[in-house]
């Protein structure tokens, strides 16, 4: 960080004689450009101070303050000076965060002041990082790595309801979790969204207490195996056993296709939905199992409407739907894959609210046995997953290559994952969005071993252009199988 002196602009004073004296400055070593305390614990920080034109340097000639001067990311307001001295040494019980700091040395003799600027985190053990919900047995249990910002590194943290003395025992097989800025629960807030099959639940990101269970909520679909959230700014969407509900005022059922007589007919959802969680504004795209049919819809609505006619393909394919996504790649596209009822023959489709892109059947002899999906937002390239072996595809191209062999373990999660701070569609100010923008880039993959629920493995890899090797970023083992993946953002 820089230091800033005010003698900078006249560094030497100008007598009556003619002849410069040089301008006495204060010399600050030994501080960190971050620091990082947990909530309601010491701040400890003891610089070198030495002075350019005072080797005595008696502290009664100065005076020392340390300045909290804003939230980061936030416009300045009324610093506040928080400790005097040489050194701090206080406790610290702010709300968990980022705020830009100073220690400011002022020569009480020339009034001439010297300011050292600096960031500090305040935090706990569970402050960021990675959420993982692992099948162990016939249980749930939730990981995480927490994230250790001076370390840059993850640290793992087993069975993090136990260990941060949550309420919540969870109970049944694992269904998602996710982060999300959410209304349920009153005001407007993050949260952590837990499903199981045998609940739901909201956990306050800061302890993961303060849980509101929402099985009422959801009128009775919280117990359904395949139930997900789709986060959406806050506007949550849950899918569970064909239905899609919104998660606003009513927690309207919006599994319903608007007629030209303006009457409502239901259909059976997919659980696969494409949705633009940075922007809530966008339409969100449902697919119908019955006809194969891609339907939007758009926030404050109970039902979804038909696309019209394609130039590409039909939107009432008649196919079966094996993914679908939202990418932020090419400044936004939907993201489809289709396959033949009567044969293995797949196709991507791309398309936006008002184009279709490309549509284009799949140079594969595997991708039709594929169970895992995951669309790069910087090349636009599919990554896929059969068993062990992890494929990736450009339709541009036509070419299929091997990423990785597993062996006899299983690929049971590819992500990219999607930051909401890491977008600049989020005005929300976020001291990681350099580093999310980076971090939503690299594909996670999730392997086990079948029968050791202690043999669950994270990789995070960059992904290189032209379909070359991916290179390993680092890898987490020790966990159970994986079955959702979300970051808990700050």
């Amino acid at each position: 960080m820089a230091v800033v002196s005010m003698a900078l602009t006249h560094s030497c004073n100008k007598p009556s004689d003619g002849h410069y004296t040089p301008v006495n400055e204060a010399i600050v070593t030994g501080m960190d450009s971050i620091y990082t305390v947990y909530s309601d614990s010491v701040l400890r920080i003891k610089p070198n101070i030495t002075y350019s034109q005072d080797p005595i340097g008696d502290t009664a000639n100065y005076t020392y303050e340390w300045i909290w001067l804003n939230n980061v990311g936030y416009s300045p307001t009324n610093s506040k000076v928080i400790f005097t001295g040489p050194s701090i040494n206080m406790v610290i019980s702010w709300d968990k965060g980022a705020y830009e700091m100073s220690l400011r040395i002022t020569d009480r003799r020339s009034k001439l002041f010297t300011e050292k600027f600096f960031t500090l985190l305040v935090t706990n053990e569970i402050y960021e990082g990675y959420l993982l919900l692992c099948k162990e047995g016939e249980k749930s249990r939730l990981d995480m790595l927490s994230y250790k910002e001076t370390e840059n590194q993850f640290v793992y943290l087993k069975d993090v309801l136990e260990n941060q003395h949550s309420g919540l025992l969870l109970k049944g097989l694992p269904n998602f979790v996710e982060y999300g800025v959410t209304q349920i629960g009153g005001g407007q807030k993050g949260g952590i969204f837990i499903g199981t099959t045998k609940g739901v639940w909201l956990l306050r990101k800061d302890d993961l207490n303060d849980i509101t269970n929402l099985k009422y909520i959801l009128n009775g679909t919280s117990t359904l195996p395949d139930m997900r959230l789709y986060p959406l700014g806050y506007w949550d969407l849950f899918y569970a056993g064909g239905k899609v509900i919104s998660g606003d005022q009513q927690f309207s059922d919006i599994t319903n296709i608007q007629q030209a007589d303006g009457s409502l007919l239901p259909f059976t959802a997919s659980p696969f939905l494409a949705v633009n969680f940075f922007i809530a504004q966008n339409p969100t795209v449902l697919f119908n199992t019955a006809s194969g049919e891609f339907l939007w819809h758009v926030l404050g609505l109970n039902y979804c409407s038909s696309f019209g006619k394609g130039n590409l393909f039909n939107y009432k394919t008649g196919k079966d739907l094996l993914y679908l996504a939202y990418s932020l790649y090419s400044n936004g596209q939907y993201v489809a894959v289709l396959k033949d009822h009567s044969n293995d023959s797949v196709y991507i489709a791309r398309f936006n609210r008002f184009t279709q892109l490309s549509y284009q059947q799949v140079a594969s002899t595997v991708i039709a046995h594929a169970t895992h999906f995951a669309i790069s937002p910087e090349y636009g390239t599919l990554f896929y997953s059969v068993n062990g072996r992890l494929y990736q595809y450009d339709d541009e191209k036509g070419k299929e290559e091997l990423m990785a062999d597993y062996g006899p373990a299983t690929i049971n999660l590819l992500q990219f994952h999607n930051f909401l701070y890491g977008s600049d569609d989020v005005k929300t100010p976020s001291y990681n969005k350099a580093r999310y923008k980076d971090m939503q880039k690299q594909i996670l993959v999730c392997t086990f071993i079948p029968g050791n629920d202690t043999s669950g493995k994270l990789e995070r890899f960059e992904v290189t252009p032209g379909m070359q090797p991916l290179k390993l970023i680092d890898n987490h083992i020790g966990f159970g199988e994986v079955a959702s993946l979300t970051y808990l953002e700050r």
